[in-house]
């Protein structure tokens, strides 16, 4: 094994025990550094180069804001082992390329649009889609809801950068809700079928299937997200009150400045809501 490969090694352990990475986030990481150490001739940091990296990056097909999220990667590794004294006189990540970015094509639908989608749903596609849409979660907090994260009207959990969230659903998707875990006794994790667990991958395929059948191509959960947070502002949120109810840690991704919102989560999610 490559020295680069053990110092990966002792990176990765200490993004899961100190900065408690979620799992997604460390199996992303460890897939694509693991893979570059395997690909470049250096045999630890203190022999890469800027050269190395960039003739490596060269030869993949990423896009541009893919490619740029993984050199900050590149940064934030060799920046850990600097700190430890790690000499990488030959290595100036400061220097490395910002590759131009396609700005990406946002999807996102109206309220009436949605309405159109759940008429044609069955029982775990309405939940599925509902959920996400009028509490705007993320897929991977959609996937790994259970029992302890509900309480009435009122779903709690650790969403992104483990970052405790407070969202709020309507009084109709509660009595569905209800009626999902009643019919297939749930006792733990929400989203099962005769006893089986349903999978990220059939959660995304059921509500592909579902936007499909009423016409719409080129759908994918995340869009739902952003049909949310437009619909909000739509109905007179402002910028900071649509950051608390997105959850969004970093004060550039919805606003400019923010003002405490703590403990009116529950009578924003009432007054903007849609469905």
């Amino acid at each position: 094994m490559k020295k680069l490969t053990k110092q990966i090694l002792e990176y990765l352990d200490y993004c899961e025990k100190i900065k408690k990475l979620s799992a997604l986030t460390l199996k992303n990481r460890r897939s694509f550094l693991l893979r570059f150490a395997r690909s470049v001739p250096a045999r630890n940091l203190s022999g890469l180069t800027n050269e190395m990296v960039e003739n490596w990056f060269k030869n993949q097909t990423w896009t541009g804001s893919t490619a740029n999220v993984y050199l900050v990667e590149i940064k934030t590794l060799v920046k850990f082992f600097r700190k430890k004294g790690v000499r990488t006189r030959r290595l100036t990540p400061e220097n490395f390329p910002h590759i131009k970015e396609t700005p990406k094509r946002r999807i996102y639908y109206t309220s009436e649009q949605i309405s159109e989608v759940l008429k044609t749903c069955d029982e775990l596609e309405w939940l599925l889609i509902r959920l996400s849409y009028e509490c705007g979660l993320r897929i991977h907090e959609l996937v790994n809801l259970r029992l302890k994260n509900f309480d009435g009207q009122k779903i709690t959990f650790v969403g992104k950068g483990r970052k405790l969230r407070e969202v709020y659903m309507s009084r109709e998707a509660r009595s569905r809700l209800d009626e999902w875990m009643v019919n297939q006794k749930v006792c733990d994790k929400l989203w099962v079928r005769r006893g089986a667990e349903i999978s990220r991958k059939q959660i995304d395929l059921s509500m592909r299937r579902a936007f499909e059948r009423a016409g719409y191509k080129n759908f994918y959960p995340h869009s739902l997200r952003h049909s949310f947070a437009t619909a909000i502002c739509l109905r007179g949120a402002s910028l900071e009150v649509a950051k608390e109810m997105l959850g969004h840690a970093n004060i550039n991704t919805t606003v400019r400045y923010v003002h405490s919102l703590e403990g009116r989560l529950e009578e924003f999610f009432e007054a903007y809501r849609f469905c």
